[in-house]
């Protein structure tokens, strides 16, 4: 007869509830992959649909005689271009992807269910050190990004001759820097002193050996979630953007603005993202 001790039976009990389990289709990532390509591959045909019926030629009745009457110029037409490329493509892309990962065979995968009804915490083996460096770049380069669209917009709107960075620019993207930053270490502070809400019933703390490295991942999780509520900003701004844009008449001395870009429509496309 083989008797297991409490201890022994913990330990093998532990093993299962670590053990990952057998994966028979495609990784997360890759299906994430897919239903990015899927929802790119659907914009892109719904605008190419969208552009042929944009009429390539002038349709209209004037007494004056210019280029574009003469030659049926239809200078509308690059401002329909420019809505569906920098518009209605990323709204396209930004919806398919949401609605893949819902519905279809591509939808996102539910987390699994854990085995124990209670919390019941297993001690994992200690992350890799060396992924650090790895992590801290991805989430510098996804800050980097809308800080640098922040810059272009903000000289876009300084002038209606900007064509190259300015220093207002430069001090709105390190502006959106300072407040991502200052607003996720306040949200991390916060978090730090809040009371856990966890049950107390574990068998040992996954970062009880390491409380630095769990303050770091912490801080860098607060960091990304700062970044992606900031980041519609971006969108907010190509409102600016539209309202200094303008068309110089040489002729009549004069510029006919060309708000291509409402607060109507800016403040909605902003909360949606």
């Amino acid at each position: 007869m083989q008797v297991e001790s409490r201890g022994e039976r913990d330990t093998s009990a532990a093993a299962e509830v670590s053990r990952p389990a057998e994966s028979h289709g495609p990784t997360e990532g890759l299906r994430a992959a897919l239903r990015l390509l899927v929802a790119t591959a659907i914009a892109a045909g719904l605008c190419e649909a969208a552009w042929r019926k944009v009429p390539d030629r002038l349709s209209l009745r004037s007494d004056i005689v210019g280029y574009p009457t003469f030659y049926d110029f239809d200078y509308v037409r690059y401002f329909a271009a420019f809505s569906l490329i920098a518009i209605l493509f990323p709204v396209l892309v930004f919806a398919g992807f949401h609605l893949t990962s819902r519905y279809g065979p591509l939808r996102k995968l539910p987390p699994e269910k854990p085995l124990w009804p209670v919390g019941r915490a297993v001690e994992s083996a200690p992350a890799d050190a060396r992924t650090a460096p790895a992590i801290v770049l991805s989430l510098l380069a996804r800050i980097a990004l809308p800080a640098v669209a922040v810059a272009i917009e903000a000289s876009a709107a300084s002038s209606t001759a900007a064509t190259t960075l300015t220093g207002g620019g430069g001090r709105a993207a390190a502006a959106y820097g300072l407040v991502v930053a200052a607003a996720a270490l306040l949200g991390w502070r916060l978090g730090r002193k809040a009371p856990s809400r966890r049950a107390p019933c574990h068998l040992a703390s996954p970062q009880a050996g390491d409380p630095s490295g769990a303050s770091r991942t912490g801080l860098v999780e607060w960091l990304a979630r700062v970044n992606v509520l900031a980041a519609p900003v971006v969108v907010l701004l190509l409102w600016q953007v539209s309202a200094t844009t303008s068309v110089t008449v040489a002729s009549e001395h004069r510029a006919v603005h060309y708000p291509w870009f409402p607060l109507w429509l800016a403040v909605p496309a902003t909360l949606l993202c």
